[in-house]
């Protein structure tokens, strides 16, 4: 096999530190697995809330995904999970945030 999905082996306590240090703005969803993976990834940390933050999902299926797991804030769907989709929604999302 040349293509496994895995979830990351990180450090808790260097991930926290991490994420508390430099909060995020937004986070950006490919694939409903990737969403689930974070999750998984952020799940112990005591300090860090994901369904806090905004979201840039990749599709309207991502985006259902995202809403069911519990994310709070504004799901924007780019029109692709391409990198030039997702970066217009980042954009979009930028914009709204500055007016």
């Amino acid at each position: 096999d040349v293509y496994r999905r895995i979830v990351p082996q990180v450090d808790q306590h260097q991930l926290q530190a991490k994420l508390l240090s430099n909060p995020l703005d937004i986070l950006t969803f490919t694939s409903v697995e990737t969403m689930l993976n974070f999750l998984s990834m952020t799940a112990t940390l005591s300090a860090f809330e994901p369904r806090d933050i905004p979201v840039v999902a990749g599709s309207a299926r991502i985006a259902e995904a995202v809403k069911k797991a519990g994310f709070r804030r504004t799901v924007l769907v780019a029109a692709s999970p391409t990198d030039e989709d997702m970066l217009a929604a980042l954009g979009e999302w930028k914009q709204n945030e500055n007016s």
